[in-house]
């Protein structure tokens, strides 16, 4: 015998799920371009230090 309201119960923790799932996924997303971000500026940092290297003198 099931209660009438499980399948409500069954709908809310799906739907928790499914948000929880899509906020895991964006903050993925998100620390994947920080990272891409975070090598870009190495690089210039790392390509400017060494057109810098000669004049300090």
């Amino acid at each position: 015998m099931t209660d009438p309201n499980d399948k409500y119960l069954f709908l809310a923790y799906s739907l928790l799920w499914i948000v929880f799932m899509l906020y895991a996924w964006s903050l993925a997303r998100r620390e994947a371009r920080l990272r891409a971000d975070i090598g870009e500026i190495k690089k210039l940092k790392a390509s400017k230090e060494s057109s810098n290297e000669p004049d300090r003198v």
